[in-house]
């Protein structure tokens, strides 16, 4: 391993070019950190809504998902059953699902405690937080305003149990209670007759933060860019003939080629592994499925070396290996989740990037690390990954000779 011993010490004598592409990743989690506190935000989430009662209160509870501040977050989706919840959330439609039981409505107006039913999707992390506090707000909000509104609600539901159409002058006299009330709609502060309870999968942990989910890509996109660096420098020694001195040395054109893949694979999982553990050690991510993420930052490496090879090896151009590699990694990283967790994106997208060893490691990683099933192959991942770095040296050694 003569060359791979030569390529680290020539890493190692200038390694400032390097470090500098490396702290990328933690600029950028520092910046979501700083505008997203550790908790970090989420894009719209969805909450199937079950709903079992069909009344004009039931309907009133699923409209004030629509509306204002919380329909800018929340996407409300109908579901006729528990067994359509479920195939919401293994399709990562809904973050959460809330039943509002059969005759709640009739309940509620007469002023009876009930109980919501909020299910979390296990398969997510950061949605069902969210939900469960808008909800958790919403019945807030709603129990204050039941307060406030009790004396024209039982004027109401006496005229509904008299069973006679009521008269002009009692509608007016409910109405007029309605207007006295709204003006003095403050505090919400009495009934606390409707409670939410929150159903959880017994496996799923709560124990992560932002850092787990957004990390791992920005690591990925750092290894992305700085092994181009690598790359360049094995193009500028083959343009100078130095890698053909290497062959007529004698050594064989399989060894150079080999020994020049594996000393990309060793740096970007060397760099992946150090930056990993700054990274969890400065934002505290909590130690979930280490193994698992070693295997696939491993597996990573050799793809990121064999694509590299594949791409490098096309032309001695700088300009236009250059241009080639940078629009691949563009590519790699989108789908990767390199500044968005795939974990967040639509179902579509998110199963074309479970096809792609960059996407694949992301939903592996970022699952992983969050204690929750990794939800992907990581025989056929592993495999595509050697696949793709035998082919990097198969590329590296015809470019040689």
């Amino acid at each position: 391993m003569h060359f791979l011993r030569m390529y680290w010490r020539r890493t190692l004598r200038k390694p400032g070019s390097i470090l500098l592409w490396l702290a990328v990743p933690f600029v950028f989690m520092g910046i979501y950190q700083l505008a997203f506190g550790n908790d970090g935000g989420t894009p719209r989430i969805g909450i199937a809504i079950v709903d079992q009662d069909s009344s004009l209160v039931s309907g009133l509870v699923q409209s004030a998902f629509d509306r204002g501040p919380v329909g800018d977050i929340i996407t409300t989706i109908p579901a006729a059953n528990l067994a359509e919840v479920e195939a919401r959330f293994a399709a990562g439609d809904a973050s959460a699902a809330l039943v509002i039981p059969a005759g709640f409505g009739d309940r509620l107006l007469r002023m009876e405690p009930d109980t919501l039913r909020l299910l979390r999707n296990p398969r997510h992390a950061i949605g069902p937080q969210v939900a469960e506090g808008v909800v958790g707000t919403l019945i807030t909000v709603a129990n204050g305003a039941l307060g406030q509104f009790a004396a024209p609600m039982g004027t109401v539901r006496g005229l509904l149990e008299g069973g006679e159409p009521p008269t002009g002058d009692e509608v007016g006299a409910v109405s007029q209670q309605f207007y006295a009330a709204s003006r003095n709609v403050t505090g919400f502060g009495a009934l606390q007759n409707v409670d939410v309870t929150v159903v959880d999968d017994a496996g799923a942990t709560d124990d992560f933060n932002m850092a787990a989910l957004f990390f791992p890509g920005l690591v990925m996109f750092g290894l992305l860019t700085v092994s181009l660096r690598l790359e360049h420098a094995f193009l500028m020694d083959r343009r100078n003939h130095v890698t053909r001195r290497f062959v007529t040395a004698p050594v064989s054109p399989w060894r150079v080629a080999l020994e020049q893949r594996l000393y990309t694979a060793s740096f970007a999982y060397v760099v992946g592994i150090v930056a990993g553990t700054l990274g969890g050690i400065i934002w505290r991510i909590p130690p979930h499925g280490l193994f698992t993420a070693n295997l696939v930052v491993a597996a990573l490496a050799l793809f990121i070396a064999g694509i590299n090879g594949i791409i490098f090896s096309l032309n001695d151009s700088p300009r236009a290996v250059g241009a080639i590699s940078s629009l691949v990694m563009i590519f790699l990283t989108i789908l990767g989740g390199g500044f968005f967790p795939a974990e967040f994106t639509p179902g579509t997208f998110k199963a074309i990037a479970a096809w792609i060893p960059t996407g694949t490691a992301n939903l592996a990683l970022t699952r992983a690390l969050t204690g929750r099933e990794i939800g992907v192959s990581l025989p056929l991942y592993a495999l595509t990954c050697v696949a793709f770095f035998s082919a990097g040296v198969l590329s590296g050694r015809r470019r040689i000779i």
